[in-house]
């Protein structure tokens, strides 16, 4: 299981909370991004940046209970913070830790992590669980709509399930700018690049990445 949380600005809260309720007529609900179809005919729903398929970072995300985070700590710290050297460049690393005590660990599939994870399993969960590969799109305008709803509902179509993680990678004259990832299934990734091709998108294509965005909340 997993909690899911979607940010919005809080000055359009309300607005937000609106487009759930059943007080907002249907006709004024706004509609999803949809994806065209060879039968419908229609344009695809779709943006101007470029995906890109991270296949040389296999990613996975696991649960540490928090009475066991001080066995941890010393990898904890490495992951996060103070990689030692010939430590693998990763896509994306997170720790996202919820109101309700989860704590959360995104990371790539390092040889070193892997090995800390099997030795010493106390508190974690998901270890088992299929790693997941990165698909981002970089330096999209944090206030821009649309951009993460258009590639959902293209693997939704496809049945292809995902996981959601963005960092902050700088800003320019007109706000802040976000790196977007989109994790899915690495069994799944060959069918989620043909899907996105086929919807009309700009994928670079399966590559590694040299970029390293770090996220910690």
């Amino acid at each position: 299981y997993d909690s899911e949380f979607v940010l919005v600005p809080r000055a359009r809260l309300s607005e937000a909370m609106d487009c759930f309720s059943d007080r907002l007529p249907l006709d004024r609900l706004p509609s999803p991004p949809r994806v065209a179809s060879a039968v419908d005919g229609e344009e695809a729903c779709t943006h101007g940046y470029p995906l890109h398929v991270l296949e040389a970072h296999p990613t996975t995300i696991l649960r540490l209970e928090r009475q066991f985070e001080a066995w941890h700590l010393s990898a904890l710290l490495r992951l996060l913070f103070f990689p030692e050297p010939g430590d693998p460049e990763q896509a994306v690393v997170s720790l996202a830790w919820s109101p309700d005590n989860e704590l959360s660990i995104l990371a790539g599939v390092t040889s070193w992590w892997t090995e800390h994870c099997s030795a010493l399993p106390a508190g974690l969960s998901g270890i088992d669980q299929e790693a997941m590969i990165p698909i981002c799109i970089r330096d999209a305008g944090l206030n821009e709509t649309g951009v993460v709803a258009a590639m959902a509902q293209v693997l939704s179509a496809s049945g292809i399930s995902i996981l959601g993680c963005s960092t902050l990678s700088g800003s320019s004259q007109a706000g802040s700018l976000a790196t977007d990832f989109t994790l899915v299934p690495v069994g799944q990734v060959q069918e989620a690049t043909r899907a996105f091709i086929a919807a009309g998108f700009n994928v670079d294509g399966a590559e590694g990445s040299n970029n390293h965005e770090r996220s910690n909340g």
